[in-house]
């Protein structure tokens, strides 16, 4: 059983490696572009992690923007307490970073409560992330090597991660943007990773999109 899925894995790399290499050697490319090409490849043959964020607005924020944290609620119902703290806080660190005044709630409020708070603090926006799936898949080196047998019920497959972002204007209590961060891990990555590893790159680009910075 084992072998077969680490075989079928193999196989089905091996054919987009193959493609990728052919897509170099008719590239007469700039070491950016090869770059660009390498890091997408490996994407897409999920050698590395993947991250997509997408907003349904496109207007950045200045550095001053005084905005507040509401504590992610959970729409997975498999999700563990430490899987939302996770999230909070790789949330906090990349928001203060970008924006020093931010306000963080002290627990997941409800929308009506959480932009009341919001308004009571002064903030002009409030931030309402809430972590939709967090799929701890066979992946790693240590879980395909022990196989379903170990882990019944266990994909063969990259981990997986989405997570929502709202953005309320405290005054009003208007919606203003909605964010969608979705992930997903490499195959055959160290034993102990797992998938609230991702947070912290997933996030870090949704905050580049609201200053404007592209990731580097």
């Amino acid at each position: 059983m084992k072998t077969a899925q680490t075989s079928k894995i193999f196989k089905a790399l091996a054919r987009r490696t193959a493609i990728f290499a052919g897509l170099l050697v008719l590239s007469a490319c700039t070491a950016n572009y090869t770059k660009s090409v390498v890091d997408s490849s490996l994407a897409n043959i999920n050698l590395a992690d993947a991250h997509q964020s997408q907003r349904s607005a496109d207007w950045v924020l200045h550095a001053s923007t005084p905005m507040c944290l509401n504590k992610p609620s959970n729409r997975d119902e498999a999700v563990h307490n430490r899987s939302l703290i996770a999230l909070h806080s790789a949330l906090a660190q990349n928001l203060q970073q970008a924006f020093p005044s931010l306000t963080l709630a002290e627990a997941s409020l409800p929308l009506d409560q959480a932009i009341k708070f919001a308004r009571r603090s002064r903030c002009e926006l409030l931030v309402n992330p809430a972590l939709v799936k967090n799929k701890n898949h066979l992946n790693s080196t240590r879980e395909l090597s022990e196989g379903k047998d170990l882990h019944p019920g266990r994909e063969v497959k990259p981990d997986e991660v989405a997570i929502s972002i709202e953005i309320y204007e405290a005054r009003t209590g208007r919606l203003l943007d909605v964010a969608v961060l979705a992930s997903e891990q490499k195959y055959f990555a160290s034993h102990h990773k797992q998938p609230s590893d991702l947070y912290q790159d997933a996030v870090k680009r949704f905050v580049y999109s609201l200053t404007g910075r592209q990731p580097s």
